[in-house]
């Protein structure tokens, strides 16, 4: 019974950080795109 317990909580602890690496993921690439986009206006 307690290993079920364990198990749901890693499980879900290990779902959220994924998540939140890949919203990173997202955000960075995001802002990469936006400074890219920008680079010929600057010149």
């Amino acid at each position: 019974m307690v290993w079920i317990v364990i198990l749901t909580v890693v499980t879900s602890i290990s779902t959220l950080i994924f998540a939140f690496a890949a919203g990173l993921e997202g955000l960075s690439v995001n802002l990469f795109a936006g400074i890219f986009a920008q680079l010929p206006y600057a010149n």
